[in-house]
């Protein structure tokens, strides 16, 4: 009855409820959940087991199928950042039923497309519908797309209920452990913004970010996780050298104010600077190089580290590299996770951690989720990494427990 692997039927509450775990999971992890709707018309009469086998064939990792009637499917894809990725997902899934049966797939996209299991199900199902009724059926696959004046009521409500989140304590932060890849020794984290609203829920920093960056919430936000995580730094010292990251918005980076906002609280606590690491990406070094620069090699003349986040996916020129005193290059999970399978990705890999090692950088792997995909890490010679195969992101109390744990 609930045999997801082989294709096997299913019930409605079974897919409802592994759809909830999985918006749960992304909710706290900060990621999109997709459910793709399969419908299939074949005039063959072919039997529904061997229907079900070019999708079973897929090998697309993080994915579920769950089977309810005959000739139709659902098809759960979680733990993915760039939506781009479920476009290629239907494009493949309509390639490899070419000459099997005519498909067509609906997709809906946790938060856009849903916010829930129910909605993301009976959206995921209505595009498919929309598309078919439509007559352009051209491209065989369709978003859910929330009509304007639901997408505005959503962003209005999220945008006065985020100008209360602090003062009403909604926020946390959660810690993504680092370790050192060669000794598996716990070397520091990467904190993560969350927002639990007791209305709305866990509202996931994919929709909240973006609306605090646009609204300038942004500042408030991100003076709030600096000085958090330094309260945190304070507390921690006391056991071990543990080097917290934050992660720096462009808004924040082009504020006059910037630099005064990370050295003042570590001046009023009488932190150690190098306990401290700024994340910044490849795309906020776009405008005003020259001053962001002068900015952030302030800091690390402080003593405050300074890493390079998601490298590889923004806009790339050499020439920071050598101009700022990076000390980590973070090498973005969408090359980790296809490590085992793609040779492209693996070059790229290899070729990163070797020039970041020439120029005197540590190097990060993020997403890091598999024993195979530690392997080659270590053979690559990558210095520390963090990802669910280490440690799923922590509460304060709980990482202060792992730092106890490393510690003695």
């Amino acid at each position: 009855m609930q045999d997801k692997k082989n294709g096997k039927f299913v019930s409605y509450n079974f897919l409802l409820k592994k759809l909830e775990k999985a918006i749960m999971y992304a909710k706290y992890v900060g990621q999109h959940v997709a459910l793709l709707y399969i419908k299939f018309h074949d005039e063959n009469d072919i039997a529904e087991e061997d229907l079900m086998k070019p999708l079973l064939k897929l090998g697309v990792e993080n994915q579920t199928i769950f089977k309810l009637k005959t000739r139709e499917c659902y098809f759960l894809f979680k733990e993915f950042i760039d939506i781009k990725d479920v476009g290629n997902l239907a494009r493949k899934i309509l390639l490899d039923y070419k000459q099997i049966a005519k498909v067509k797939i609906g997709i809906a996209v946790f938060p856009m497309g849903g916010l829930n299991a129910d909605e993301l199900i009976d959206n995921a199902k209505k595009s498919t519908l929309k598309q078919m009724s439509s007559g352009n059926e051209s491209l065989g696959w369709r978003f859910f797309k929330v009509d304007v004046h639901t997408k505005i009521q959503r962003l209005i409500q999220i945008e006065d209920e985020l100008r209360h989140a602090i003062k009403n304590n909604e926020l946390n932060l959660l810690f993504q452990p680092q370790f050192d890849l060669s000794t598996d020794q716990l070397i520091g984290a990467e904190a993560l913004l969350r927002w639990n609203h007791p209305n709305l829920g866990a509202i996931s920093p994919a929709e909240f970010i973006k609306i605090a960056e646009k609204n300038n919430l942004i500042f408030d936000l991100g003076r709030w996780v600096i000085d958090e995580s330094i309260k945190n730094i304070k507390n921690w010292s006391k056991y071990k050298k543990i080097k917290i990251a934050i992660n720096i918005s462009p808004k924040q980076l082009a504020s006059h104010y910037f630099v005064e906002s990370i050295l003042e609280p570590i001046n009023k606590l009488q932190i150690d600077p190098t306990y401290l690491e700024i994340e910044i990406t490849e795309n906020e070094l776009i405008h005003d190089m020259d001053d962001h620069i002068k900015k952030l090699n302030n800091l690390t003349d402080h003593g405050i580290s300074l890493a390079l986040d998601d490298y590889g996916t923004g806009f790339s020129t050499m020439h920071y590299l050598k101009v700022i005193n990076l000390s980590k290059l973070k090498i973005d999970q969408s090359f980790i996770k296809s490590l085992h399978y793609s040779a492209s990705d693996k070059i790229i890999v290899k070729s990163t951690i070797d020039m970041s090692h020439n120029l005197g950088f540590k190097v990060l792997a993020e997403g890091v989720e598999t024993i195979e995909q530690k392997q080659y890490l270590t053979e690559m010679k990558c210095d520390y990494v963090q990802g669910y195969l280490f440690s799923k992101p922590l509460t304060a109390q709980d990482f202060e427990l792992l730092i106890l744990k490393s510690h003695f």
